[in-house]
């Protein structure tokens, strides 16, 4: 898979969600997609679709024969594991911005999803954002997010229950100089 075609993914929007789609919820129909994607018609899915899967981005995970037609099961391609560090190591300015603006939209899409229920309690749920300024060097950048890393793990250990649900939470340390 070339950074490109990745670029290309990210930066469209019917392609950025059919594949946060499919990482977020698993492999899924074009019937399926088309209900998660509202407003996506199903030519333009269609098109997305194929051309994801020519380039890679997609694969298919299975097919099941109905009436005469085969449906195919779609999910994302395994060369997502380790993505972010191959772009870092490829030193590749274009791919790495595009990675971040699809991990924010990912993220966005829960608050989105969230925002749409009608059973939520904003200050009960237990959501919500810090921004904050740090001076670091690459060095303390790793041991930040290990830091952030053993955090998460003390919380994660802990388990459902008791009013207490599992939330996904997202650090991003923006470039030097950029945000004041």
């Amino acid at each position: 898979m070339e950074y490109e075609e990745l670029i290309r993914c990210f930066d469209n929007p019917v392609r950025r969600k059919v594949l946060s789609a499919l990482v977020d919820d698993g492999p899924m129909t074009p019937r399926m997609l088309l209900q998660t994607l509202h407003s996506t018609s199903q030519a333009t899915l269609y098109r997305a679709i194929s051309s994801m899967e020519a380039e890679g981005l997609i694969k298919v995970v299975s097919e099941e024969k109905k009436r005469a037609v085969t449906e195919k099961t779609y999910g994302p391609s395994g060369e997502y594991d380790g993505l972010k560090e191959a772009i870092i190591r490829d030193n590749n300015g274009p791919a790495y911005s595009a990675f971040i603006g699809w991990y924010m939209h990912r993220l966005f899409s829960q608050f989105r999803r969230y925002g749409e229920r009608q059973d939520i309690d904003i200050a009960k749920d237990a959501s919500g954002l810090f921004e904050g300024t740090v001076c670091i060097d690459q060095a303390d950048l790793e041991n930040f997010f290990r830091d952030i890393a053993e955090v998460c793990s003390k919380y994660s250990m802990k388990g459902e229950g008791d009013g207490k649900h599992e939330h996904t939470v997202g650090v991003i340390v923006a470039p030097p100089g950029e945000m004041s």
